[in-house]
């Protein structure tokens, strides 16, 4: 195996590579220490590439100075933009590893740019929705979305053609005004589509 480098009192940003930690998942991780005194562990490719730059502390203080311009710390919108930003920045947040330690970022330069994009929330309903699931917060990808809608754009991907006709089964479903579910069973039974739909009689 090849000799793993030695990165000890290396510095990226604010943060100062002190020893290699345990691996988790078959990703290494060294224990830093910021600038501001705060000793972590950090995945090291993200120190690498510039993803992880410092504790958390210098994000904190840059939402700090957004807050005192824009004035809506205490919305629905910034509350969404927060939880955004520690999913996908911070490691000890508990959704980190379905965002940030899949390589989903937040690449809005500011909770202000985020708003204008996606414009205010239009009920207390509504989430945000990533439309490719695997890309990221950026403009044209982010949307205020209804559960459902997000549950359909998920399953995007399932499509069933019929009489010339495609679209997803989620669609096809409420058509023949079944469930999700129900066709899904049906279709991995084998079942012919126009069966499927209740379209024909079943035997």
């Amino acid at each position: 195996m090849p000799k793993l480098a030695d990165l000890t009192g290396q510095k990226y940003g604010c943060l100062t590579l002190l020893s290699r930690a345990e691996n988790r998942n078959g990703q290494t991780y060294w224990l830093c220490e910021c600038d501001c005194g705060v000793r972590k562990e950090i995945l090291v490719a993200n120190v690498k590439r510039g993803l992880s730059r410092s504790c958390g502390c210098k994000n904190r203080e840059a939402t700090a100075k957004r807050n005192a311009t824009h004035r809506m710390s205490q919305s629905p919108e910034y509350k969404v933009w927060s939880n955004m930003q520690e999913r996908c920045n911070s490691e000890r947040n508990k959704s980190f590893k379905d965002w940030g330690g899949r390589g989903i970022r937040v690449l809005y330069d500011s909770f202000e740019s985020f708003l204008q994009d996606v414009g205010p929330r239009p009920s207390p309903v509504h989430q945000i929705d990533r439309i490719d699931n695997d890309g990221h917060y950026q403009p044209g990808n982010v949307r205020w979305a209804t559960r459902e809608q997000q549950s359909r754009n998920r399953r995007s991907n399932v499509l069933l053609e019929y009489q010339g006709r495609r679209q997803c089964i989620a669609d096809w479903a409420d058509e023949a005004g079944i469930t999700w579910a129900t066709l899904a069973k049906r279709l991995k039974r084998g079942w012919p589509i126009e069966k499927a739909l209740g379209l024909a009689t079943a035997s």
